[in-house]
């Protein structure tokens, strides 16, 4: 802290925790450095496949492998036997994602509709508030409009409530009404300086007096105030039913040419002005009774719509059978109808892969070549398929006793007697067999 002497014109500094006094300005503490928290690793997930013995590990980097638990193998790419389960386990994971987004989404659309609700139960209290205030005050006006009547009529009010309060004194004792002696004149004088409604409580207002009194129109206190400028009046029918008033009410939905796929906020001002809008009771009845509507609507609608004689699926399989074969991949087909409008039929690209991939599964099951055309490599049993395939073996100029099968592979997929084996691994061991009768025949 800064400290002066009394008699000192120039400051010194003085420490407070240290006691230390110094006549120059001491250094400001460093400032505190602003430690950022590390991120935390990401953990290493694993999930189990279904129906197999595989593992799908996600490393904390982002990377997939596969792990077979029995052997202990890990491989980073997906084996041929995972394809349809990793296929299957994705698709699962996806509907799960779109499931929990829908929950999210109906949580924040009732969220939404109960926040509007309040706001609408708010307005209405703060309208009612408003007409309380409305009525009090016009009762405080006419309180002070009795104030201000002549001296002479106050003291004849309080002569007829001093009255008033001795009759109930005496009826609260048990005692027998006082009888006294009064002239016609005088209780007349006294009627004319009671209020009327003194008097209709008491009973004494004489017929002609009652004639002029409906006639009259009630104190600003007993008038009922008007409702809101928005909200329409009621019909006067005391007599209708709730059956009467719901059918009234779809009548008026009817006649509005409301949208079955619009909400009911969007659509209430067109409803809000109409008197048949206020026959329906209380608000949350007359959103049922719009949403029923809706249903109605759109079943109707769904009802006129034409029924397509062939589905989407029909014709994409159509264009299969009429373009895809045996030997051909995926991206190859994709290419080559990308055009076509029984292609563009099914919107999922993910769909088409799918029903394309299944398709050519069928043809090599069945043997065909697909586009169409009939195959010449039908064979009737499973030795007729392995000849053929040795024959292919021994046809292809390209291998050589040091080739990988995995090389070899992609040359002998092109023909439709590779795929004439069902087992891979039969393949394989085919494909082994052969290179060693050709190491046999070179030496």
């Amino acid at each position: 802290m800064m400290a002066r002497q009394p008699g000192m014109q120039r400051p010194y500094y003085y420490h407070v925790t240290t006691g230390e006094t110094t006549w120059t300005l001491p250094p400001f503490p460093p400032p505190v450095p602003i430690t950022k928290e590390p991120e935390k690793p990401k953990k290493k997930t694993k999930k189990p496949i279904p129906g197999t013995d595989w593992f799908l590990v996600q490393t904390p980097d982002g990377l997939e492998f596969y792990f077979h638990k029995p052997t202990k193998k890990s491989v980073w790419e997906i084996p041929e036997e995972l394809k349809e389960p990793i296929e299957k386990m994705k698709q699962e994971a996806l509907e799960q994602q779109q499931k929990e987004l829908e929950q999210r989404q109906e949580e924040q659309r009732k969220e939404q509709q109960r926040l509007k609700d309040e706001l609408e139960k708010e307005k209405l209290e703060r309208e009612q508030q408003q007409q309380l205030q409305a009525k009090r005050k016009a009762e405080e006006e006419q309180e002070q409009e009795d104030v201000k009547r002549p001296k002479h009529d106050n003291d004849e009010e309080k002569v007829g409530e001093k009255q008033d309060e001795k009759e109930k004194d005496e009826s609260q004792k048990d005692q027998p009404p006082e009888t006294t002696e009064m002239t016609e004149e005088d209780l007349l004088y006294q009627l004319e300086g009671m209020d009327p409604a003194e008097l209709e409580a008491m009973g004494m207002i004489p017929s002609d007096e009652e004639a002029s009194q409906e006639q009259l129109p009630p104190p600003p206190s007993q008038q009922q105030l008007p409702p809101p400028s928005h909200m329409p009046l009621p019909p006067s029918e005391p007599s209708m039913t709730e059956e009467e008033r719901v059918e009234l009410f779809t009548q008026m939905l009817s006649e509005k040419e409301i949208s079955p796929f619009s909400t009911w906020e969007r659509e209430l001002p067109k409803l809000i002005n109409d008197e048949r809008y206020a026959l329906v009771q209380p608000l949350s009845k007359r959103k049922n009774l719009f949403n029923n509507f809706c249903r109605i609507l759109v079943q109707e609608h769904k009802a006129k719509k034409p029924i397509s004689k062939k589905s989407p699926e029909d014709d994409y399989m159509s264009l299969l059978k009429q373009e895809a074969t045996v030997k051909m991949y995926w991206d190859d087909f994709r290419r080559k109808v990308k055009n076509d409008a029984r292609f563009k039929a099914i919107r999922e690209n993910k769909t088409r892969e799918i029903l394309f991939k299944d398709y050519i599964k069928k043809l090599r099951k069945e043997g065909g070549s697909g586009s169409g055309k009939d195959t010449s490599h039908v064979y009737s049993s499973q030795r007729d398929k392995q000849r053929a395939y040795m024959d292919l073996l021994k046809e292809t100029k390209d291998i050589h006793r040091r080739m990988r099968w995995r090389d070899a592979k992609v040359i002998l997929e092109k023909d439709d007697r590779y795929h004439a084996i069902d087992s891979k691994h039969l393949r394989e061991d085919l494909y082994r067999d052969y290179l060693d009768d050709l190491d046999r025949k070179k030496r």
